[in-house]
Formats: C-alpha cells, structure tokens, sequence
C-alpha cells in the first residue's frame, strides 16, 4: 500500500516523547527533555500515531485507518507516508 515502507514495517513509539489524546480526538506530543518541542496531530494523523504500538504492522494500521474513515488508499497514501517519514526524521517513532 505505501511505497516508501514495508507493508510488514513495525513501529514503535520513542521513549524520549510523552503523548496526550484529547478529547477532541487530537494527540499532543511533547518531547520529555524541552517542553518547547511539542506537535498536535489531529485526524487520520491522531488515528495512525495511536495505532503505532510495536506490534501491528503499518499495513495493519493502514487497514485499519481505511476501515475507520471515508479515504481512499491514494489519498492515505499521499498524507501517510510524508506523516510516517516526518516521525522518523524527528526520531518520534523508531
């Protein structure tokens, strides 16, 4: 499904950010050591980073995140690999 990554590809969430789901359904990051770098992701993002567990491949979250909202697979595609690339410049997920 993406290009970028193996379908089998397992993430796992860096020790070095804390996280918090608000209610709206957004999730705000922040990095433990300076309390200056923080992001809020919000939609499909939010959906993808709460699915990031160390044991569900990407294609299971992608699966998952097509069966959740009204997407198509070009459309994820295009907005989930930049995200997913994002998170491992920023060394967020691992």
């Amino acid at each position: 499904m993406l290009k970028k990554f193996n379908d089998q590809q397992i993430f796992s969430l860096s020790s070095q950010y804390i996280h918090r789901k608000n209610p709206d359904g957004s999730v705000i990051l922040m990095k433990v050591t300076d309390e200056d770098d923080f992001y809020k992701i919000t939609g499909v993002a939010a959906t993808i980073w709460q699915n990031i567990d160390g044991k569900k491949s990407i294609g299971q979250i992608m699966q998952e995140v097509l069966n959740d909202f009204d997407v198509s697979v070009e459309q994820l595609t295009a907005d989930a690999e930049p995200f997913l690339q994002k998170l491992l410049d920023l060394k967020i997920i691992e």
